[in-house]
């Protein structure tokens, strides 16, 4: 739901997560759920309760148990929670707050040397650059992001580091370029049924 940004659906899927995993009252399970809420509530502009969300999933990761994550959900969990409450905390201003926790998120995808793991992180550094208009920045990472991505045959995640890569040409003076990549994004993204980035590049025509 979340790829398709079919909103109200995401939402309701957290907030079902967050009720079974209460009911079975396991820390992993937990920390799944407040992860996933956290990404609705920050996908849907509320940060207050996702940095809630997201401190609690990140109180409940525990790097040496947990790696196995990565395999099991796609990326690693405690780097996933990270990313977004860095997000949260972005667009509540505690950007120092922020910049740690980023930082912290990235150390830990190095240290897992996981595909997936870098390329979300990649994706979500990516997205904070560009909130901050840190053009440079953003377009180092995206830039990266894509070539990686590329290089394993990973189309969905050269698709999203497009999206950030057009932003980032925009942000810094080279409009045509920007729009190309930001088009050649969409075209490829709506082959893919991801929508989730549409609005953001919208903002930049």
């Amino acid at each position: 739901y979340w790829n398709k940004a079919q909103l109200p659906a995401m939402s309701n899927v957290a907030e079902d997560m967050i009720m079974r995993a209460d009911r079975v009252g396991e820390r992993v399970s937990t920390l799944v759920a407040h992860r996933v809420m956290t990404v609705a509530l920050n996908t849907t502009a509320r940060f207050n309760e996702a940095c809630e969300y997201g401190t609690r999933a990140v109180s409940l990761y525990d790097p040496k148990q947990d790696h196995q994550t990565a395999h099991l959900f796609g990326h690693d969990q405690g780097v996933g929670s990270l990313c977004h409450l860095a997000i949260a905390l972005t667009f509540l201003g505690n950007d120092t707050q922020a910049r740690t926790t980023a930082v912290n998120a990235a150390e830990l995808a190095r240290s897992l040397n996981n595909a997936n793991t870098m390329l979300y992180n990649s994706l979500w550094s990516s997205f904070m650059s560009v909130v901050r208009c840190d053009w440079a920045e953003a377009h180092e990472t995206a830039t990266a992001m894509v070539a990686e991505a590329e290089e394993r045959s990973m189309a969905l995640w050269a698709v999203f580091g497009r999206h950030f890569l057009g932003c980032s040409l925009i942000g810094r003076g080279a409009a045509e370029a920007g729009l190309a990549e930001i088009h050649r994004a969409r075209s490829e993204a709506e082959k893919l049924k991801n929508r989730i980035f549409l609005p953001m590049t919208l903002s930049f025509e």
